[in-house]
């Protein structure tokens, strides 16, 4: 039996072996190392979070394009094949909107469709706030010796907080409304 929709949000986040530096408490007088490898590696996380349900799913990869994109749209459409349709809410990247990603809808048959959030309004974008407690408790001041370690860190504190309670932005409450 088909359900009728899936609705998601969707972003991407990065992450380098060099550790973000911030603000951590220290003891007076003993200063905080941090590692700093010779090359800075990266890696890409893309995610969707499942409006109903807070799941949230990622996938990984080098760069930050169209590969990437289409790669969680397969990931959304194998895990959610029970659904007719799948919604993503998604940012104005261009990875978004290649034509790589316009064929990769097209072929799906209608099944995937991508609804754009307004430009520069990171607060319409609930993954936001989990990639910002990610950053956090993960890639600020980390001591992870590789990237290997670093996405297995952070994969771990991701897999660890599911399902993730969904807080939506002031956008939200400023939408109009039909009376009662």
């Amino acid at each position: 039996m088909l359900k009728r929709a899936g609705s998601f949000f969707q972003d991407e986040t990065k992450l380098e072996t060099n550790p973000r530096v911030g603000f951590c408490w220290m003891r007076k007088g003993k200063q905080k190392k941090l590692l700093t490898p010779g090359t800075n590696r990266k890696a890409w996380i893309s995610a969707a979070l499942n409006w109903k349900s807070g799941r949230l799913h990622w996938v990984v990869g080098e760069s930050k394009n169209s590969e990437l994109f289409i790669k969680l749209l397969e990931h959304l459409r194998k895990t959610y094949r029970c659904h007719k349709r799948l919604h993503l809410a998604v940012d104005n990247d261009p990875s978004h909107t290649s034509g790589q990603v316009k064929e990769y809808l097209q072929a799906s048959g209608g099944r995937v469709s991508l609804c754009p959030l307004p430009p520069w309004s990171p607060q319409s974008n609930p993954v936001e706030l989990i990639w910002w407690g990610l950053h956090e408790a993960v890639s600020r001041n980390h001591n992870c010796e590789g990237l290997d370690e670093l996405l297995l860190f952070a994969e771990g504190y991701l897999e660890e907080r599911q399902p993730f309670c969904l807080k939506l932005g002031a956008d939200y409450h400023e939408l109009e409304r039909s009376p009662p």
